[in-house]
């Protein structure tokens, strides 16, 4: 597990402590200009609404200039694709910069200790019964055995 970049959360409520602390938290970083990153929304979009396991949540960044034609057609084509993930807008490239992220999109899988505990580059059919199962894997090769053997 690596520790999460230092990043000034306080204008980025959604990856405050509160908001990441106690959940696991996927991080997608994208761009309106990335064919592969449209294309892997509407899954992403429709992993969070069908989740059942573990507390967990999406959180998307575009990193998309602002303003700047990008931005606007990011905007655009998270409305016309009803796509209800939260979403942080980038313009200043301060996430992007803390995360490393080059190329897109890209991912990081932040647990309930605000770690990363994996990161990817690609494009993902995140609605996939395979994708849901590797992150259930993941999920439970970072949590703390709850079961000490214990008996009364």
């Amino acid at each position: 597990q690596l520790p999460l970049p230092p990043f000034d959360a306080t204008s980025v409520e959604l990856l405050s402590d509160a908001n990441l602390e106690g959940k696991w938290t996927l991080l997608s970083f994208w761009s309106a200009t990335c064919a592969p990153c449209l294309a892997e929304l509407p899954t992403l979009n429709e992993l969070a609404l069908n989740w059942q396991g573990p507390d967990f949540q999406v959180v998307t960044v575009n990193i998309d200039k602002d303003p700047s034609e990008g931005a606007e057609a990011a905007r655009r084509f998270l409305q016309d694709s009803e796509i209800s993930l939260p979403t942080v807008f980038d313009a200043d490239e301060k996430l992007k910069k803390a995360f490393s992220v080059h190329e897109y999109p890209k991912h990081f899988l932040i647990a309930p200790d605000k770690k990363i505990s994996w990161q990817a580059l690609g494009a993902f059919a995140w609605n996939a019964p395979a994708a849901r199962d590797q992150l259930l894997k993941l999920m439970e090769k970072q949590s703390p055995d709850e079961d000490q053997g214990i008996t009364e």
